[in-house]
C-alpha cells in the first residue's frame, strides 16, 4: 500500500516536488517515526530558552529567515521575515516584503521527532514601480501599484532532528487569505487547504543554539 501511495504522489507532484514529497511524507508518517527514532541523539532544544535560526517558508509561502524560541518545553514561537527586490523585463522595479508570526504547541515527541499543532498570522506586500515614458508635453512619470496580503493559518507540523542542533520540518494546514490594494479595498478572499499552492505544504530547517 505504501508503494502504491508513493507512486501516486510522484505522478501528482511532477519533477519539481521531490523535496516537498519527502516533507509531506514526514508529516503524514510522524506517528510511525515516533516509535522508530530511539537511536538518534536526544533533543534538548524544547527546554525553556531553546533558540534556533534558519530558513523557512512563511504563511504566504515565501522563503525567508526564521527565528525560533521555546518559552517552555511545549510552547514555541517563530518569526519569518523576507525582503526581495527585482527588475522585470519591462523595467519595472518589484519589491516583496513578507513576515509571519507563528506559535506551535508540541503534542508528542521522541528523541528525534516532534509532532505539533500550529497557528499564525502573516502579512505580505508586493509593490511595483513602473516608469511611464514622456508623451508630447507630459514628462516621464512613475506609477506605483501595490498588493497587500493577510493570511491566517493553522495546521500540523512534523520536525525531524538529524542530530543535536539541526532539524528539518514540514508544515501543512488550512489558511484564509485576504488580498487588498494600497487603499485597503478588498480584491480577493480565499481559503487554501494544505496552505500551499502545490498542495504539499511548506518546509524549513533550523540550527539550534542553547
Amino acid at each position: 500500500m505504501l508503494n502504491q501511495f508513493s507512486r501516486s504522489l510522484r505522478g501528482a507532484a511532477g519533477k519539481g516536488g521531490h523535496v516537498m514529497r519527502k516533507l509531506l511524507a514526514l508529516t503524514l508518517s510522524a506517528p510511525l517515526l515516533f516509535a522508530a527514532s530511539s537511536a538518534f541523539a536526544a533533543d534538548d532544544t524544547s527546554h525553556p530558552g531553546g533558540f534556533a535560526a534558519g530558513v523557512a517558508q512563511s504563511l504566504q509561502n515565501k522563503p525567508g529567515l526564521s527565528g525560533r524560541y521555546f518559552v517552555n518545553e511545549k510552547l514555541g514561537l517563530e518569526a519569518i521575515v523576507s525582503r526581495t527586490a527585482s527588475t522585470s523585463k519591462g523595467g519595472s522595479e518589484i519589491t516583496d516584503l513578507d513576515w509571519s508570526a507563528i506559535a506551535e504547541y508540541r503534542l508528542a515527541s521522541t528523541n528525534a521527532v516532534t509532532f505539533s499543532g500550529y497557528a499564525g498570522y502573516g502579512m505580505g506586500q508586493t509593490s511595483e514601480v513602473k516608469t511611464v515614458a514622456a508623451v508630447a508635453a507630459a514628462p516621464a512619470s512613475e506609477v506605483t501599484t501595490e498588493v497587500n496580503t493577510a493570511t491566517i493559518g493553522a495546521g500540523v507540523k512534523a520536525e525531524y532532528f538529524f542530530a543535536r542542533g539541526f532539524s528539518i520540518f514540514g508544515r501543512t494546514g488550512l489558511s484564509l487569505v485576504t488580498t487588498t490594494d494600497k487603499d485597503g479595498n478588498e480584491a480577493k478572499s480565499e481559503t487554501n487547504l494544505f496552505n500551499n499552492a502545490n498542495l504539499l505544504g511548506s518546509m524549513g530547517f533550523s540550527v539550534w543554539f542553547k
